[in-house]
């Protein structure tokens, strides 16, 4: 299932193709990709890493027909690009996290909301800026 939630949430990173998108069709990507949990080793900058931060049974529904996951969004980039760069992605992430619903088989998914957003903080790897984000998962 988280796989699922992941695999919906990439997926709204690399269909925003339009003008100033995340991955903007014209080339000028504002990220490289996204990452579960942890991008690889030498990974180039900027990207997102996508973190389940809550409801570590969401595989498991039982009884319950609806369950709401928090979702962290690590944006990653360059210390030699300032915050700027990372201040930029940040919003134009929360606008697509929160405009559109991920989907995600076998639920439905509702937008997101985004709960809390932090940053920029300087790292060893770069400048990070993270924000939370709820979504509410139904079961089909």
């Amino acid at each position: 299932m988280w796989s699922a939630l992941y695999t919906g949430l990439a997926a709204l990173v690399t269909a925003d193709t339009g003008s100033g998108g995340l991955f903007e069709t014209s080339g000028a990507n504002k990220v490289v990709g996204t990452y579960q949990t942890q991008a690889p080793q030498g990974t180039s900058l900027p990207y997102i890493v996508i973190t389940r931060v809550s409801d570590n049974t969401i595989s498991t529904f039982a009884n319950d027909k609806a369950r709401t996951v928090v979702v962290q969004f690590d944006v990653w980039t360059a210390m030699d690009a300032g915050t700027a760069d990372g201040d930029d992605i940040i919003e134009r992430a929360r606008t697509v996290f929160s405009r559109v619903a991920p989907t995600v088989s076998g639920f439905t998914c509702s937008a997101g909301r985004v709960v809390s957003q932090r940053g920029p903080d300087l790292q060893d790897e770069g400048v990070r800026h993270a924000m939370d984000v709820e979504y509410t998962l139904t079961k089909d």
